[in-house]
């Protein structure tokens, strides 16, 4: 469960880190938090950007 956690919080923090970059795109926390429930309770791929 913890290494699941880990592992959701650092691809949620890629895909910000990306959108910011490459799409000048920037999300406030609370956006953030709520995608990142999200992905953990309905899981998400790769290609899945909420």
């Amino acid at each position: 469960m913890f290494d699941t956690i880990v592992v959701l919080i650092s691809w949620s923090l890629w895909l910000e880190r990306n959108a910011r970059t490459f799409n000048n795109a920037a999300r406030t926390v609370e956006h953030c938090s709520i995608t990142l429930r999200r992905r953990q309770l309905f899981g998400s791929g790769p290609n899945l950007l909420l």
